[in-house]
């Protein structure tokens, strides 16, 4: 009941921003440490993370919308909580290897 208040909001407010600054620091920090310190293959290896992230994005957002949707209705028309979390738990699995198989983190 706390998330209403100006304390909650504010709560709120820097979680979010903590959980979506994560991602970006979790693709640059290995380009970071494999570095060889030349700027310009730092900022090839940045442009290659950012088009990988972007494609990465777009066939989740894309497959999300066209598949995930009636995979969810249908796993939420069973009333099964059991069959409603497996599907979730396929899906954040299947997200996570196809992160990994574009070379990101799978923790994206």
């Amino acid at each position: 009941g706390e998330v209403g208040t100006r304390f909650g909001r504010a709560s709120f407010g820097i979680l979010l921003f903590q959980d979506l600054a994560v991602v970006p620091l979790l693709v640059v920090v290995p380009l970071l440490a494999a570095g060889s310190g030349d700027i310009f293959s730092l900022l090839k290896a940045l442009g290659t993370a950012a088009t990988k992230a972007a494609i990465a994005l777009g066939v989740i957002f894309l497959g999300g919308k066209t598949c995930l949707e009636p995979v969810f209705r249908f796993g939420a028309s069973a009333k099964s909580p059991e069959a409603f979390v497996a599907t979730i738990l396929v899906t954040v699995l299947t997200m996570s290897t196809l992160t990994e198989s574009l070379g990101l983190s799978d923790t994206l």
